[in-house]
């Protein structure tokens, strides 16, 4: 539900005055979306939000307030610049621990923009999904937090200010999942390829799967012509870069898993001779 101008509190924990996180959250002209879950709705995911949001800013502020203290104390800020604006711009969108009660968990997050729906051109388009991969990607590394649900329903266009670019902003975070995404029930074809199981437990090629089915649901859905012609380079360069051989590598991985968990099976259980 959308609820404009709330007036909430910029932060609950102690550390909400510090001046490096001030900014996320400085915006009283925000509005705001208020999630409610309860477990006989949401099962297993009513209330993960525990770790994928309040969890995941504690891990930020400490991060960035410990390369603060570096920096003042050493002169060093080790944190490189696209770490650090992913960790204020994820922060910006989640100023607020999530509020946890026995039977009821509710995430309060800032308003980001609308669905995307194909109102970007084309090159404006590959460079903020590109920029979306990388952000996600580099959040993932930071604080081991895999989103496991990226679909077009959760890819919003933001725009900062007239200064700066359009962004892609991935939400629904109440539901991610620290190391590994969820194994989710796939009974449909296309929940099987929007959720693949076999890469579970190699969530870095989870998340690029996912952004290649995103990617290429996008293409037909919107950009279908840029395909069929001299502009599709874009999308070429996009693959070796970012999600080529995905499918490859997963089977590489599966069978490489498959063979671990084998071989701890039979140093268990030897075979009688």
């Amino acid at each position: 539900e959308l609820v404009p101008q709330i007036d909430l509190p910029i932060n609950n924990n102690d550390d909400s005055n510090d001046p490096l996180l001030a900014a996320s959250a400085a915006d009283d002209a925000s509005s705001w979306y208020i999630k409610c879950k309860t477990p006989l709705l949401y099962g297993p995911y009513w209330d993960t939000s525990k770790v994928a949001i309040t969890g995941t800013r504690r891990r930020l502020q400490h991060l960035l307030l410990e390369q603060q203290q570096r920096k003042k104390h050493h002169g060093l800020f080790d944190t490189k610049q696209q770490e650090f604006q992913v960790a204020m711009d994820w922060l910006y969108m989640h100023p607020f621990d999530a509020i946890h009660e026995s039977h009821k968990s509710v995430v309060v997050v800032r308003d980001m923009g609308n669905v995307f729906q194909g109102q970007l051109c084309w090159k404006e388009f590959v460079v903020a999904f590109e920029s979306l991969l990388e952000d996600t990607v580099i959040l993932q590394d930071m604080v081991q937090l895999v989103h496991g649900d990226i679909h077009a329903g959760n890819i919003l266009i933001h725009k900062p200010s007239k200064q700066q670019e359009p962004k892609l902003i991935l939400v629904d975070w109440d539901e991610a999942a620290r190391e590994k995404p969820f194994h989710r029930n796939t009974p449909t074809e296309q929940e099987k390829r929007q959720y693949p199981a076999a890469l579970v437990h190699f969530p870095d090629l989870y998340t690029k799967y996912q952004f290649q089915e995103l990617f290429e649901y996008y293409i037909q859905k919107y950009y279908y012509y840029h395909t069929e012609t001299g502009d599709a380079d874009s999308w070429q360069r996009f693959q070796q870069e970012h999600v080529a051989s995905i499918e490859e590598q997963g089977f590489k991985a599966t069978v490489r898993h498959r063979h671990k968990m084998l071989s701890a099976f039979l140093h268990l259980h030897p075979t009688e001779t």
